[in-house]
């Protein structure tokens, strides 16, 4: 193929993408000219060789929405996790996911977060705890944990499964519920 128009991207300076380069597959298929984005409300955070932009940001007051006329899997470097983590960052925040009904004093702490399929996470947590539970995107219960904390403890939970399987990527949903309260936070596994 000897058409294309797009070699490299930037991440632009004051977005989530800020210090991001990467190459993109050059008169290869995922390259038969891509389309040029403009702002008209948003934010441009990925700009090509020429400047041109390749993905944009928007956010109103109900939702926030992430366009790319690039093709994520067609970028290449060392830095295209980060951006997919950024990115998940951004559409988790501020999007009404994240939960804190406490009406005592408690805390959820998820780490690492974004994570690996085949790691470890850690729940720290203190409170009053009862529960923990892990839930997919769909509502499933993945794993959960009664308790009967009123004292500062880590969970380390192994995200293989019995088979040796990394759990699949995606956002997870982690409740913690004591007397009077619950807490919800989101986690997500990477590739």
């Amino acid at each position: 193929m000897n058409t294309g128009n797009v070699q490299n991207l930037t991440g632009q300076q004051g977005t989530f993408a800020q210090g991001v380069n990467l190459g993109y597959l050059y008169r290869k298929g995922p390259d038969n000219y891509v389309d040029e984005i403009g702002e008209n409300g948003g934010t441009i955070y990925l700009r090509d060789q020429s400047g041109i932009g390749r993905a944009i940001y928007y956010q109103s007051a109900n939702y926030r929405t992430v366009f790319s006329a690039v093709i994520f899997g067609a970028l290449q470097g060392t830095q295209r996790p980060s951006l997919m983590a950024r990115i998940t960052k951004y559409l988790l925040t501020g999007s009404g996911i994240e939960e804190n009904l406490a009406v005592v004093p408690s805390i959820l702490k998820i780490e690492p977060n974004p994570t690996r399929g085949n790691g470890t996470i850690y729940f720290r947590i203190s409170g009053n705890v009862r529960n923990l539970t892990v839930f997919d995107a769909f509502g499933r219960t993945v794993a959960g944990w009664r308790l009967n904390s009123e004292k500062e403890m880590t969970i380390s939970w192994n995200l293989l499964n019995s088979n040796r399987e990394p759990l699949p990527a995606g956002i997870y949903f982690v409740r913690m519920t004591g007397t009077g309260f619950t807490t919800t936070k989101s986690f997500v596994v990477l590739r």
